[in-house]
């Protein structure tokens, strides 16, 4: 297919405010980043802020351990299974096995995730 000159010279007039206008965009873009950073070194400069707190050092909890996580965690998974809340049986089954081995609470996180796959 064969262009006119008619269509070629529209073509390149078109690529040429394309350029001159990403070109200003860029150049303004550049501007305005240089100009904020320059603000902000002399606002800082002008009205120091106040000085960094001291980071406070935390101490470590204490490990979370079965007899702080009530025994009702593993009703509340049957419930939410009988309810066909699958999805909250299994956050507070997991929630529980985080902190505990318990045999029932696996197998109701197994029939909750079934229940919530079908």
């Amino acid at each position: 297919m064969a262009y006119s000159v008619q269509e070629i010279i529209v073509i390149n007039e078109g690529l040429i405010i394309m350029g001159v206008g990403m070109l200003v965009v860029f150049a303004f873009l550049t501007i305005m980043v240089l100009s904020m950073g320059f603000m902000s070194n002399l606002l800082s400069k002008l009205f120091p802020g106040e000085e960094e707190p001291v980071p406070v050092r935390r101490t470590k909890a204490a490990p979370i351990t079965s007899a702080a996580v009530p025994s009702a965690a593993p009703v509340a998974v049957s419930a939410a299974i009988e309810a066909d809340q699958a999805e909250l049986a299994i956050a507070v089954a997991a929630a529980h096995s985080i902190v505990s081995d318990n045999s029932e609470l696996a197998i109701a996180v197994a029939v909750a995730h079934s229940r919530y796959r079908s």
